[in-house]
């Protein structure tokens, strides 16, 4: 079966691959691709800043960088009301199955925070 033939019969199902999970909650679950998963209390928030397909989040010990599309989705409502329960990166072959208006996320990097950020 081909490609685009199992996509239409997901998207027929209902079935829908997403990178996020809305939920106000005291914290953002981030997990990535190799299993790793982190745990960010909503209350070291700092800021956001959205950068064409680069959406950075900035906690009090750790910057989160996310790459990927229609990412402005997630800071117009969920980051800006603290109501992004958690974000996961998807492999890149998921992205045909994604819902094209929906944010999708291919890549999350977590780091410690220089103190000069």
């Amino acid at each position: 079966m081909s490609l685009q033939k199992q996509v239409e019969e997901m998207r027929g199902l209902g079935l829908r691959h997403r990178c996020y999970e809305s939920g106000k909650g005291a914290t953002l679950t981030v997990k990535l691709g190799n299993g790793e998963c982190w745990v960010l209390p909503w209350g070291r928030f700092l800021r956001a800043h959205l950068q064409g397909d680069r959406l950075e989040l900035v906690f009090a010990e750790y910057r989160v960088e996310i790459r990927g599309r229609n990412l402005g989705k997630l800071v117009d409502w969920e980051i800006a009301n603290l109501e992004l329960g958690s974000i996961r990166e998807l492999p890149a072959e998921y992205a045909a199955v994604a819902e094209p208006q929906e944010p999708f996320i291919s890549e999350i990097r977590v780091q410690p925070r220089e103190e000069s950020s």
